[in-house]
């Protein structure tokens, strides 16, 4: 109904004789048309956790008719998810890349040549791990105006996470042609901040993102991640190429279409 038709379920009653033995259940359902611009998903509950992956991988799976200009790139050694090679004039281009992964060998980053380069990443070795002098020990906030501090399980260290605004305020640029978000999972805390900060609209291009899906989510969960995709597209970043890695790893890349 809601994919098809776009009726929203706004509510459901139940005979309350749902059990195996009776044989009787029936549901009264109510909904509502939804206008073209929302985004919402219908009410969870009504999805199995696997009807919801199947819908998620169907978005992840499914490559608009304009994408063919776009194209993996290169495999990295430290496995850096690098999609749809930059279109710059007189090489002047920025790429923010920002990882809680943690690399194995040195990077210089020779994939995202001729551009200038700022790592941000709370991980202590991997700011000895990169070749580039714009390397920052930080990670990014969820919160849309507040930094805080977490623990780092492996040592006695603690990461700094700032606010996306003071992100783009020391690399200090005009734009920003790729964003990259390569967080082992912890993409999904930072969502709600990249869509409620208007800079991040405005300033990037180009966002790569490696998505990770934990083994076992519930249908919320599933739910949820599709409903982030669709609310960014609605922010003005289309969909421009997505890959399945595997059974927990997607890569995905957005164009803002207002700045292309």
């Amino acid at each position: 109904m809601y994919f098809k038709y776009h009726y929203v379920l706004i509510g459901a009653e139940s005979t309350s004789a749902c059990d195996r033995t009776v044989r009787n259940c029936r549901y009264r359902l109510s909904f509502m048309k939804k206008t073209h611009d929302q985004v919402e998903l219908p009410l969870f509950g009504f999805g199995s956790p696997i009807e919801e992956k199947k819908r998620l991988m169907k978005y992840l799976t499914t490559i608009r008719k304009e994408s063919v200009e776009c194209n993996e790139m290169t495999r990295t050694e430290n496995d850096i998810p690098v999609l749809c090679k930059i279109n710059v004039e007189n090489n002047l281009c920025t790429v923010v890349y920002v990882s809680y992964r943690e690399f194995e060998v040195m990077e210089n980053f020779e994939y995202f040549r001729p551009c200038k380069i700022h790592f941000f990443s709370p991980i202590e070795s991997n700011q000895r791990l990169v070749s580039t002098q714009n390397a920052y020990p930080y990670g990014i906030s969820p919160y849309f105006s507040k930094n805080f501090t977490i623990p780092d399980g492996n040592d006695n260290n603690s990461w700094l996470l700032i606010t996306l605004s003071d992100m783009f305020d020391i690399v200090n640029e005009l734009k920003v042609d790729k964003f990259v978000l390569d967080l082992d999972g912890g993409e999904w805390d930072v969502f709600p901040a990249l869509l409620e900060t208007v800079r991040f609209k405005n300033f990037v291009v180009e966002l790569d993102l490696r998505a990770r899906f934990w083994i076992g989510e519930d249908n919320a969960n599933y739910r949820r991640i599709l409903m982030y995709f669709l609310r960014f597209e609605a922010f003005g970043f289309k969909k421009l190429y997505s890959k399945i890695i595997d059974d927990t790893t997607a890569i995905i890349n957005f164009r803002n279409a207002p700045l292309t």
